[in-house]
This record gives structure tokens, C-alpha cells and sequence, in this order.
């Protein structure tokens, strides 16, 4: 208990106090305490393990993928999106696939994820399963390391000209992001 007080102390997070349970100094302990706590010391969780500050996009249960990247972009500080609009897309996007997990470990689209949400909506046939292996290919060949913003917006742009059905599975999936 003594180590996590010390990470919040030093970083400025809210004291931590009247845990669950003691601590044994394993990361899997400290890990489950804080997943029981994490509304709580929610800050204090996307930092330690997400490696996030607490002002990221990441959203909130309740709140929907589109909500929390259309509002987390626009501030005062953020004066290239007023006259850069292609630049707001791409990082509403890239906001967004993060969300939704269509975007891997690597930042590279995940066409096994992307197909999940297709089959959720109901709408994943060969043709379909065709359209997302092309889109991605076409997306992941614009990769960019710490730049995904046109790898993004290819993706999107190329479901939403090629997938009849996107709009549907798009709107289902940001419907299903208030839920984690």
C-alpha cells in the first residue's frame, strides 16, 4: 500500500486509502485492486497501466467511441484542426479505431476485429469478408510510425465506399464502446 501511495504522491493523484485488500507486492495484486477501484482512481490506472495521461481520449463507461474523440479534439490549444480540417478527421478516426479496437498492439488495422463487428451487426459474408481484407491492405500500406491518421481515414473512407453495411456496423459498434 505504501508503493501505490508513493506513485500517487508523487504524480498528484488522490490519495489512496481503505484498499479492498492488502497488498503483497506483486504487480498481478496491485493490477487486481485497481481494476476493482478503477472508477475510483480511474486517472491512476490509465497512467500506470495504459501508460496514458489522465487527458487522453480514452472514453469513459457510458460514453460512446464518437462522443469522446469528437470532444477530446477540439480545444483551445488545438488551433491546426481549425484550419487543417483533414487533420480533425484523421484523428477523430484514429481516435475512434483505437476505441473500437480495430487498430492492434502495433497501430496496424486488425481485419480479425473489424470482421467481429461485421458479424455482430450480422452482416459478415465472403464478399464482406473480401471488402475488410482489401480496405485494411489498402490502410496498413499507409502505416506510419506515431502518424496513423491517413491509415485511418483510408480505412474508413474505402468501408464506407466498398460495405454497403458499414454504416450499420459502425453505428452498432460506437453503440457497444459505452459499454468499455
Amino acid at each position: 500500500q505504501k508503493k501505490l501511495q508513493n506513485v500517487c504522491e508523487d504524480f498528484g493523484f488522490e490519495r489512496v486509502k481503505d484498499l479492498p485488500k492488502s497488498l503483497s507486492g506483486r504487480c498481478r495484486d496491485y493490477y487486481k485492486i485497481l481494476v476493482e477501484c478503477k472508477h475510483r482512481y480511474r486517472d491512476l490506472f490509465e497512467f500506470i497501466f495504459n501508460e496514458r495521461s489522465p487527458k487522453t481520449t480514452a472514453n469513459n463507461i457510458g460514453e460512446s467511441a464518437t462522443e469522446t474523440c469528437a470532444g477530446g479534439l477540439f480545444t483551445a490549444d488545438n488551433v491546426d484542426f481549425l484550419v487543417k480540417p483533414v487533420l480533425a478527421e484523421q484523428l477523430k478516426f484514429v481516435c475512434i479505431f483505437a476505441n473500437f479496437h480495430y487498430l492492434d498492439a502495433y497501430q496496424r488495422v486488425d481485419v480479425e476485429e473489424i470482421m467481429i463487428s461485421y458479424d455482430e451487426a450480422q452482416a459478415l459474408k465472403q464478399h464482406t469478408r473480401e471488402i475488410i481484407e482489401d480496405c485494411a491492405h489498402r490502410a496498413n500500406a499507409l502505416y506510419k510510425k506515431n502518424d496513423y491518421g491517413d491509415m485511418a481515414l483510408t480505412l474508413h473512407r474505402c468501408l464506407r465506399r466498398e460495405s454497403s453495411d458499414y454504416s450499420k456496423v459502425f453505428a452498432l459498434r460506437d453503440k457497444n464502446s459505452r459499454k468499455y
